[in-house]
């Protein structure tokens, strides 16, 4: 449900990737356990959040949700209300109630109300802001 673009330029690298969660690789360093992000990813699929219609009625449900500014309890009750709508409108699929519990419990929201149209950054001014950066609590 997320990926990065990743390019990197420099004097042995000139790569561009999309960088993605690998299974394999994920097995790998975590034979038994999935990071949340893919357990929930796999329960909106498995409740059939993935299908065209679905889809259109999950659009119409949170495009006029300002998800930013959601409660967690809010938050909770647009996921349990999806959920109710998807299963009214006979496209919810049948799956054991953690599924379920999953998308109420651990969903955090589509990004509808969020601007994520591309940035025009030059990459002088974006690898600069790299070298400046440091984490909050560096003294």
């Amino acid at each position: 449900m997320y990926v990065d673009y990743i390019a990197i330029r420099d004097h042995f690298h000139d790569e561009h990737v999309w960088h993605c969660p690998d299974r394999r690789r994920l097995g790998m360093l975590m034979p038994m356990v999935n990071p949340n992000v893919l357990r929930v990813a796999v329960a909106l699929h498995h409740a059939g959040f993935t299908a065209p219609e679905p889809l259109r009625l999950i659009a119409e449900i949170w495009r006029t949700a300002e998800t930013n500014a959601l409660t967690w309890p809010q938050l909770r009750a647009m996921n349990v209300q999806t959920l109710n709508q998807l299963e009214e409108h006979n496209v919810l699929r049948k799956a054991p109630q953690k599924t379920y519990a999953m998308v109420a419990n651990q969903w955090r929201a589509p990004l509808y109300s969020l601007d994520l149209r591309r940035l025009d950054v030059r990459p002088a001014e974006l690898r600069g802001a790299q070298e400046r950066w440091q984490p909050d609590d560096f003294y």
